[in-house]
């Protein structure tokens, strides 16, 4: 019995950590049956015209956690992006507290690939919802690339707003063309560059694609986030 296992939840446990009911569905008809010898994402309404007994098991069946979290993932990303944002709002509420939801929709879009449970929206994105300056370690703005060399990213990084200041659009593909040749004339790799860039706009070191990233935020906040990183390697380069 699940019940008698180590780690064994609740069902609702399962729908409170993001998982969705159809993919639960989905993973526990697989249990102790198979449509077939290779198909495993089945939507409810083939599972019930598809069911039949002959096809049980007759082996005990094994409760795979990590294929129901990738079950999951697939799921999520099938979702259209209103569906998504809809179902994944409470979860991002429950940690920042209420939330543009026009503001999510356009998040939404860049976390689909990214997450496997609706809950880990709100590791994901709530940097977008936070006014304020951002906490995050120096040891996390500097990463080991300028963990010796804070005035180089200093340098880096004013570069940096000063090639985006003055950019006509604030769209993803203007902000790439403008910061990625920085790299280069910075001497660093680009990696190294855009983590620094990461940092000071979100706070984390991973996060949805950077560039589509400070166009959500948009180019007041995005550039307040950038100037305070600055301000704060110029005093810890002192």
């Amino acid at each position: 019995k699940l019940s008698k296992r180590h780690g064994a939840h609740a069902a609702l446990e399962y729908r409170k950590q993001g998982y969705l009911p159809e993919a639960v569905v989905n993973f526990l008809a697989l249990l102790g049956w198979s449509l077939d010898d290779h198909t495993e994402i089945i939507d409810r309404q083939t599972l019930v015209r598809s069911f039949d007994l002959d096809r049980l098991l007759p082996n005990p069946a094994v409760f795979n956690a990590d294929k129901l979290l990738w079950m999951n993932g697939v799921y999520i990303r099938q979702l259209p992006l209103d569906e998504l944002a809809e179902r994944a709002r409470p979860f991002l509420e429950e940690k920042v507290g209420r939330v543009d939801f026009a503001l999510l929709q356009r998040i939404v879009p860049v976390v689909q690939e990214r997450i496997k449970l609706l809950s880990e929206i709100g590791d994901m994105a709530d940097f977008f919802f936070k006014d304020g300056e951002l906490d995050y370690k120096m040891e996390a703005l500097l990463s080991k690339r300028f963990a010796a060399e804070p005035g180089a990213a200093a340098a880096a990084l004013a570069t940096v707003i000063a090639a985006v200041e003055p950019l006509p659009r604030w769209d993803h593909e203007t902000l790439e063309a403008a910061i990625r040749p920085l790299a280069e004339e910075a001497g660093v790799k680009p990696g190294d560059l855009f983590g620094v860039i990461r940092v000071a706009v979100t706070g984390k070191t991973a996060t949805p694609p950077l560039f589509e990233t400070m166009e959500i935020l948009g180019r007041d906040r995005a550039l307040a986030r950038l100037r305070s990183a600055l301000d704060r390697l110029h005093s810890h380069a002192r």
